[in-house]
């Protein structure tokens, strides 16, 4: 049934083709920009992506005024102001991200300092950021967020030690440059996670209480294109067939959850990412399945889709078809190599009700189908221990 009233943004240009981040000059002069200020992790610094990339834009007008290579693994309060300062003091007229989620909402986070002022936090919520920012482009070099599209950033405060959301349709980048050759280095214990992350998105997306016709006809098709690949960019990364649809399938799951929302598994990623230290990707993948039991009973009419788009269609009671899905995700978490268990991740047992707890508080939960109480949390979070 069609809503009787939705939206639907996709802002960002996509630009994809092997050897896409040889574009870069090119769409900074689209718009009008020569002085970009690019974010990056040292990882990526001392591997050579930044400097081979860069390196193209030798001759072209276009001048870098500075790299911050200094993004965390998951990023911080601090870390933004920090690269905000630099880009700030280096005249820079744009921004380039140029790395994986984290790198990429570090560079939107510094875009609300740079273009709104004020303080980060004071900008956290829905529809806060008062107006447009700096010009973003995005190079992904992992296929998992959909950070390159949309118009969320997810940031640790770092007294707290809680993970905060800014959600406005002046996040996303301007342009995204798809380049699967920068994603074939990327080791398997990342792609594993990166990936799941991708699957998780367009999971949740498609039974989303925020979810459209239009979320669900990219979200579906991006949980076939995981399904069918993620895997084998596991365990045949050097395939740039397989990693183009891989970053293809992750950006389109991007655009689905920026529409639509994500649901309780986000939420209690985000309160284990911003606790416990676990790498968001695994968090999702390990409560995926649970996740998907406890909500698919409320989207009926999706379960065939679901089963379609994960390759385990067939006949039976409603049931046996979530039971079906549920261990299709469970088995793509083992044959990604994942470990499935949150202790395997040094999760203290008895921390599980304030992981529910600050789960319950996350934004995330406003979109989840069902109604779900702390207890529920609790219980998913405790079947996942």
């Amino acid at each position: 049934m069609l809503p009787e009233f939705f939206e639907f943004q996709l802002p960002t240009r996509i630009v994809f083709q092997n050897g896409a981040a040889g574009l870069l000059a090119d769409e900074l002069g689209k718009l009008s920009r020569k002085r970009p200020f690019v974010i990056t992790d040292r990882p990526l610094r001392e591997a050579g992506v930044v400097e081979r990339v860069l390196g193209r834009l030798a001759g072209s007008g276009v001048e870098v005024a500075g790299v911050y290579d200094e993004t965390p693994r998951d990023s911080d309060v601090l870390a933004v102001e920090r690269g905000a300062e630099l880009a700030r003091a280096a005249g820079a007229d744009s921004l380039v991200a140029l790395g994986g989620g984290s790198v990429m909402d570090t560079a939107k986070a510094m875009n609300v300092l740079l273009g709104a002022g004020g303080k980060l936090l004071d900008h956290q919520g829905v529809n806060v950021i008062p107006g447009p920012l700096w010009p973003l482009v995005s190079i992904p070099t992992t296929a998992g967020t959909g950070s390159e599209v949309s118009r969320f950033a997810v940031i640790k405060d770092n007294e707290s030690h809680q993970k905060v959301t800014f959600v406005s349709p002046h996040l996303p980048s301007a342009t995204a440059l798809l380049d699967p050759e920068l994603t074939v280095s990327m080791p398997p214990r990342l792609t594993a996670a990166t990936g799941m992350d991708a699957l998780t998105h367009a999971v949740e997306a498609c039974f989303s209480a925020g979810g459209t016709p239009m979320t669900d006809a990219i979200g579906f098709l991006a949980m076939r294109m995981l399904a069918e690949n993620v895997v084998r960019a596991v365990q045949e990364g050097s395939d740039l067939g397989v990693r183009g649809r891989m970053v293809v399938a992750a950006t389109m799951a991007g655009a689905a959850f920026s529409n639509a929302g994500v649901c309780c598994v986000h939420a209690m990623a985000h309160a284990l990412g911003g606790l416990h230290g676990v790498p968001h990707g695994v968090a999702n993948a390990i409560l995926l399945p649970l996740g998907a039991r406890f909500n698919l009973p409320t989207c009926p009419g999706k379960t065939d889709l679901y089963a379609e788009a994960l390759g385990v269609s067939g006949a039976g009671t409603p049931e046996a078809k979530v039971e079906r899905i549920v261990a299709r995700i469970r088995q793509l978490v083992v044959d990604c190599g994942i470990p499935p268990r949150l202790r395997d991740w040094h999760v203290p047992e008895a921390d599980l009700p304030a992981v529910a707890q600050a789960a319950m508080c996350d934004g995330s939960m406003f979109y989840n189908p069902r109604e779900a109480a702390e207890e529920d949390l609790l219980g998913l979070l405790r079947e996942a221990y």
